[in-house]
């Protein structure tokens, strides 16, 4: 299978952090992140086809990373939540994807944030 990954590969320790939002009076709000869940992936930079591909739709235009999970069918990570490995920081583009419908890896695109 093009693509698969085993367990062995998916060798970063990632948080995938949920972002909320608070209204802390009528005119303002605050927005927290906090650690939801800790899990094993693969992140892997956009190769230079994947690249042109992402940059020409309206939705994964700005993804620079790909980032891939082993299936869960748990998984709830969103365009509004982060990932975060040691001090970097990803951003969440367009939705998780189960790649191949095969129930045996999820992909999220992202960008990284500095």
């Amino acid at each position: 299978m093009k693509n698969a990954r085993g367990a062995g590969e998916r060798r970063h320790k990632v948080s995938i952090m949920k972002r909320t939002t608070t209204v802390t009076n009528l005119e303002s709000t605050a927005t927290y992140t906090a650690e939801a869940v800790t899990r094993w992936a693969a992140i892997e930079p956009l190769t230079a086809r994947e690249l042109l591909i992402a940059q020409q739709s309206q939705i994964y235009s700005e993804a620079t990373n790909k980032i891939t999970f082993g299936w869960t069918a748990s998984f709830d990570a969103t365009a509004k939540d982060q990932i975060k490995f040691g001090t970097r920081i990803y951003e969440i583009v367009g939705s998780p994807t189960n790649v191949g419908e095969a129930k045996r890896q999820i992909e999220v695109m992202a960008v990284e944030r500095t």
